[in-house]
Formats: C-alpha cells, structure tokens, sequence
C-alpha cells in the first residue's frame, strides 16, 4: 500500500498552518510545515514533498520567490505548488503565475475548496508519474529488442563479408570491370559491421553490462602498440603516421582492451578523414596529474557550432568536406573515458585539421609492485 501523499505547508503564521494542517490530516494526507519561505525551500531540497501550499505575504522570499526558486534554482518544473493569499488582486495572481504556481487559494481558507483543489493536482501528479513509469519500461523494452535484432545480425553480415571478400579476389584477374563493384559493396559491408558493433558497444556500456577492469600499467606503451597496429591502415590512405609519446610518463589505472577500442574509434576517423599525403598524429603526455592522449590529422576541420555535439548519441557532422557519421563511436568513447574518471573532446589543430584529446589520471603516487 503506498504512503499518503506528503504536503507541505509555508506559512509564517502558526495559526493559519495549524488550521491547513488539520484539514488536511483529516482527509488522511501527511503534513510538514516551515514558518519561513527559506526553510520552506530547506524542506523541499530534503525531498519526499508531493505538493507545497506557500503563504504569498511572507518575510523573504515571499511566496512568489519561493515558487520561482523552486521552479528555477531546484530545478522542480512538475512539483505541485499553491499559492495561498489574503490578496485578491489581479496583479499579485499574475506574478504568482510568471513564477511558475499551479493554483492559488484566497483566504479564508474553505475546507471543501482547499480539498478540491489539492486532489487535483496530486491527480495530475499521479498521471504523470504513471506516463514516466510507461515511458522508461517502454524505453528498456525497445533497447532490448534493438539489442536482439542487433546481435541476431552479426552473423549473417559476417558470412556477407566473408563472401564478399571471396568475390572481390576472384573478380581481380576474373573480371577487372567488375572489380570495383565488389570492393564497394565489401566496403559497404565492413561500415554496415562498424556500426551494428557501434551499437553493440553504446548498448551494452549504457546498461553497464561493459567489463571494466582496470590495472596498473603505462598508457603510454599502450598507446604505441595499438597505434603501431593500425598504421596499415593509413598507409593505404597514403598518409603517414606520427607517434610521440613523452618519456618518464607516470603510470595509470586503466582497462587496456577498453582504451585500446577507443583509440582505435578515434585512429579510425582520424584515417578516414586524413587525405592523400596528409599525417595522422598521435601523443601522449603528462599534465597536471592527467595523462593526455592526442590523436589528430591535418584533414578538414570540423566547424564549432558541431564539436560541442559530436560526442553526444548519434551526433554527427554533415556538412561539407566534414561529412560522415563520427557519432555512435565517440558516444562510447565518452562512455569509456567518464567510466575512467577522465574526459574525451575535440579541438583544433594548429595549422588545420582537429585533433581528439582522452584525459586519463595519473596514478600518481600507487606502486605497481
């Protein structure tokens, strides 16, 4: 059985909230009180307020202060509040409006108005708690079936590669003109595969479903080997690739396979967007207590009005040269860098192109032995 609703009353006259207090407790709500709009708001900051009645004509903050620090300062758009005022002028309902209450009531307080008025919106209250409730089990019931479609997928997008990839060798000497076709659909193939496993990732790192085990190690080696590793790959965009990492580096505690994905998302923008004889730069150094992973190219920019987005979900930049889906990727990138205590953004790169940032703590002062 659920708990009465918990109503608090403001009000800087003992007598009046006597009076509202006993109303109230007759018809089975629970009661609080505060004789002063600023321990009114102390209240309401303690939670377990379903609807706050406020005096208007109070010490500061008066009643119209209350509410707009409620709606504004507390950041409670849908908690129900109720003006109370001997005043009947137009005026004063008209700030208590701007302010953001729901109801007013005039004293004398009627019982059967002042009932009335508060079944009202707790009803209202009640139905939009309900319709949160729909929407969240609505919303975890979706992320699973996309979950299951994504996953029931993988295996025959992989036996579409792996054919794919076997038609691409045999129309090298068999058909050259058709060469080409199948390298575009196998190149098709191998995005359609990022970004299902893209998705993957985001679902399962939402849900905290990622393993996360981090250890001591040096990031820095870390960084050299997984870049090492992908340097095929921007070579055959004919580009080169820059590594520099710091010497007497401190070590970190980092989960090396979730770095070395994240890397590899942003070694992989920073390749496909690279051009021909452009550079792809990677470094790590220390600062402040942070270690600081760099991984940049000398491609297009990508425009401001877009970078404080492009890590956000199914962010993406679509205008100009920048064109191209960075989104999903670098939302798990973030994923993984806040689930280390660090940060992931974008910035310029001096003398163009952008360059991404990974901030990690230093394990200042931990032994590794």
């Amino acid at each position: 059985m659920s708990a009465p609703p918990n109503i608090l009353i403001v009000d800087d006259e003992a007598a009046n909230r006597r009076l509202l207090e006993s109303i109230l407790k007759r018809e089975g709500f629970t009661t609080c009180s505060a004789e002063d709009g600023a321990s009114g708001l102390a209240r309401v900051q303690q939670g377990g307020v379903d609807l706050v009645l406020l005096d208007l004509m109070m010490p500061p903050p008066d009643g119209v202060a209350a509410c707009r620090i409620i709606r504004e300062d507390l950041h409670l758009p849908f908690l129900p509040v109720v003006l109370v005022t001997a005043l009947s002028d137009r005026g004063a309902r008209v700030r208590g409006k701007e302010a953001g209450a729901d109801d007013f009531i005039t004293k004398p307080v009627y019982q059967d108005e002042l009932l009335a008025r508060v079944r009202v919106l707790l009803r209202a209250q009640q139905f939009r708690r309900d319709a949160d409730e729909q929407r969240r089990a609505l919303d975890v019931a979706r992320q699973r079936l996309t979950g299951l479609l994504m996953h029931d997928l993988k295996n025959p997008l992989s036996v579409v590669r792996l054919n794919l990839g076997h038609l691409a060798r045999e129309l090298e000497q068999a058909a050259p003109d058709l060469h080409p076709a199948a390298v575009d659909a196998l190149t098709a193939c191998d995005q359609t595969q990022h970004m299902l496993l893209d998705m993957l990732d985001v679902a399962l790192a939402e849900d905290g479903q990622v393993p996360f085990a981090p250890a001591l190690g040096d990031l820095g080696e870390a960084v050299r080997e997984t870049s090492r590793r992908f340097r095929p790959v921007v070579v055959a965009r004919g580009a080169s690739l820059s590594i520099a990492i710091a010497a007497a580096l401190p070590r970190a505690s980092f989960d090396a396979s979730l770095v070395a994905r994240v890397l590899q998302n942003l070694l992989g923008n920073a390749a496909r967007f690279v051009g021909p004889l452009g550079v792809v730069e990677v470094a790590v150094r220390a600062d402040a207590g942070r270690l600081v992973v760099t991984v940049g190219n000398d491609g297009p920019s990508i425009p401001r009005q877009h970078q404080a987005r492009l890590f956000d979900k199914y962010g993406q930049v679509t205008d100009g040269q920048s064109a191209g889906n960075r989104g999903l990727g670098l939302y798990f990138c973030r994923l993984v860098a806040e689930r280390h205590g660090g940060t992931i953004a974008v910035r310029d790169r001096e003398g163009g192109g952008v360059r991404f940032e990974l901030t990690l703590p230093a394990a200042v002062g931990l032994d590794d032995r």
